[in-house]
């Protein structure tokens, strides 16, 4: 949000009002041309292979596939700290739960 925000102010985005299926989305447009030259090939061709994987999709499930448990653990609104990337909806293999529960074990770590 504090992104969409100062791009707003600065008057390079604009937020378009749109129904859709009993909601209304609200879609960034950008009110210029990108400035292409801070990414890499590799960049956009991720982002053209992501903009072609959820073209089709409805918000809902963009967002349900999109948004994990770092999603989850924040408020409306709220900052999402970059370290929240290493987050992971994968189950907790048996390998790993035994390997946490020794080390919780060996550092004293409790539950409340």
């Amino acid at each position: 949000m504090p992104v969409l925000n100062e791009l707003q102010s600065d008057g390079l985005l604009q937020i378009q009002k749109i129904p859709q299926g009993g909601y209304e989305e609200q879609r960034p447009v950008a009110l210029g041309a990108p400035i292409l030259g801070m990414f890499s090939g590799q960049d956009i061709e991720f982002l053209d292979r992501a903009i072609a994987f959820y073209w089709s999709k409805t918000g809902k499930e963009t967002s349900d596939h999109s948004h994990g448990v770092a999603w989850r653990t924040r408020e409306d609104g709220e900052a999402m700290p970059y370290e929240l990337a290493y987050l992971s909806d994968e189950p907790v293999g048996s390998a790993q739960s035994a390997r946490l529960l020794q080390l919780a074990a060996e550092r004293g770590w409790r539950s409340k």
